[in-house]
């Protein structure tokens, strides 16, 4: 039962958390941080203790790795591409273009903000695997052969910039309400901590219509073949419609993760030049 209750406590549990900060005069900044930090405080502990392999327990080597795209993607490149957004999206009269959606249940807006900005993030996500400039710029993130939730963050500067600038771009149209992109920012964050995480979980009632780690698993196969499906970063919807879910029921877990006929140094340096040498 505790394994079946992992996946809904941190997802709900992080986003009540976050309002709740938010609600007792925190900044949105700081309510984010705060609550994304204490996630990950527990999951180290966690992975530590319930692995769901334990050869993908991080290595010290890669641990600095990991915490240089922590740090530099999530939080510098990310917060670059949301100011430019912001300001090109303000600047161009395209803010809150459909603004009756901020007037719409908190509840209704959350759902809405998640199935947009993933219909966005779906289409880069597959423009990503199916040409050769976008697996330039994605290849960083497949080169994960060892799945816990440090990895989520390994990416290139340039993956994190188009995709973050994707979802501001949605969010600032559709005139979402800082709560509901609150809401929103810890939902996708947490996801993403967890479909990479190497933590033992029972996900089967969820993993028909969201991305968990079942079913992220599946996409980071080192079987190109298996691995373009689910590119759906926080639900299986847009998947379902466009033909591209495989659920784990059909599909066993991938023995190997990585890129076939490709191995990429545990390197920032060899990660930041990898677009221009492959």
């Amino acid at each position: 039962m505790a394994k079946k209750l992992i996946f809904p406590a941190f997802i709900f549990g992080s986003v009540l958390l976050g309002l709740w900060l938010f609600s007792m005069g925190i900044s949105f900044s700081f309510s984010a941080l705060a609550v994304i930090a204490g996630v990950m405080v527990v999951l180290t502990f966690l992975e530590r203790k319930f692995p769901h392999r334990v050869a993908w327990i991080p290595e010290k080597r890669t641990a600095v790795l990991d915490v240089q795209h922590t740090l530099l993607n999530s939080i510098f490149f990310s917060s670059f591409a949301k100011g430019v957004v912001a300001a090109a999206v303000t600047s161009l009269g395209l803010k809150n273009a459909f603004s009756p959606i901020h007037g719409l249940n908190f509840w209704i807006q959350l759902a809405i903000a998640l199935l947009a900005a993933d219909l966005f993030v779906y289409g880069l996500h597959r423009w990503f695997h199916r040409s050769d400039l976008g697996w330039k710029i994605h290849a960083v993130h497949h080169s994960i052969q060892k799945m816990h939730f440090w990895a989520a963050a390994r990416s290139h500067p340039f993956n994190v910039i188009v995709i973050t600038g994707a979802e501001v771009l949605v969010l600032e149209a559709l005139g979402v309400s800082t709560e509901a992109i609150l809401a929103w920012t810890l939902w996708m964050s947490v996801n993403g901590l967890l479909q990479h995480c190497n933590l033992s979980q029972d996900t089967r009632f969820f993993d028909g219509w969201l991305s968990t780690a079942a079913v992220h698993r599946i996409h980071h196969s080192k079987i190109a073949e298996i691995g373009n499906h689910n590119f759906g970063t926080t639900t299986m919807v847009w998947d379902r419609i466009f033909g591209t879910y495989l659920s784990p029921l059909v599909q066993p877990e991938p023995s190997e993760m990585g890129i076939q006929n490709l191995e990429i140094r545990s390197s920032y340096r060899v990660h930041l030049r990898l677009p221009f040498r492959i």
